[in-house]
């Protein structure tokens, strides 16, 4: 009963790239997925040495740009960043041969569909940063509603990502992106961040701390949902639990 009604709580975001003041953070890159997907992203190198890099993966309907005042915070700290338009989303909607995709469009899902392609999408974002000389066990993978289901999926599949936060994650979420096999799976660190009265995030997080008693769950009262979490100190709450 409950991917009903994960799929029913998922919220776009509805923000868009315009809507967004563009300046005082990050490089803007592209990165190709495997299949050919140009993925618009925003990428800043830690400004002290020995920070991990923050990848952060934005909500359905959302763009990079949602985590831009969380991302001035981490670069505050000191940490690195890079985050990126979910293929379909934003700016991540050309092709290498000159199609188009859009996450409306996506009519199937599980194993072989777009929504999943976004997990192995995940994983060319770590060899991005690979390929600038970022050892992947200083890689944080971050994720907010949906983007939470794809890290905790590409975390699980790939044991050297030692640490993932997860904001509203949901047992399962619009294509077929469940959790709890992955979370099970995963054995590296694992916060989540959820409002109290974000009824289907908080059920999915309290079933997925009953799976796996590590995780570190973090509440706070009222309904906000993804990185719409962030007031400007409860977040500081999750740097300081990643500190410790």
């Amino acid at each position: 009963m409950y991917a009903c009604i994960g799929i029913l709580a998922l919220r776009p975001a509805q923000l868009s790239a315009e809507k967004i003041n563009q300046n005082t953070w990050g490089s803007p890159i592209t990165i190709e997925t495997k299949d050919g997907v140009i993925l618009s992203a925003i990428y800043q190198k830690p400004k002290k040495t020995n920070r991990p890099t923050w990848i952060l993966l934005h909500g359905l309907g959302s763009v990079k740009e949602e985590w831009k005042p969380f991302a001035k915070l981490l670069s505050k700290q000191g940490y690195g960043y890079l985050a990126f338009d979910l293929r379909g989303h934003g700016e991540s909607i050309k092709t290498k041969s000159g199609g188009a995709i859009f996450y409306q469009e996506f009519r199937t899902e599980g194993e072989g569909s777009q929504w999943f392609a976004m997990i192995s999408d995940a994983g060319v974002i770590v060899k991005f940063l690979k390929d600038k000389k970022t050892p992947v066990n200083s890689i944080y993978l971050v994720g907010a509603s949906i983007g939470a289901n794809i890290t905790i999926n590409y975390a699980a599949s790939n044991p050297a990502i030692k640490t993932v936060v997860l904001f509203s994650p949901g047992l399962k979420y619009a294509g077929g992106l469940t959790t709890p096999e992955a979370v099970n799976a995963y054995k590296g660190t694992v916060i989540i961040g959820v409002s109290e009265g974000d009824q289907y995030a908080y059920y999915s997080s309290l079933q997925l701390q009953a799976q796996n008693p590590s995780i570190k769950l973090l509440t706070k009262p009222g309904t906000a949902h993804g990185v719409n979490l962030f007031d400007g100190k409860w977040e500081l709450q999750i740097l300081s639990a990643l500190a410790r």
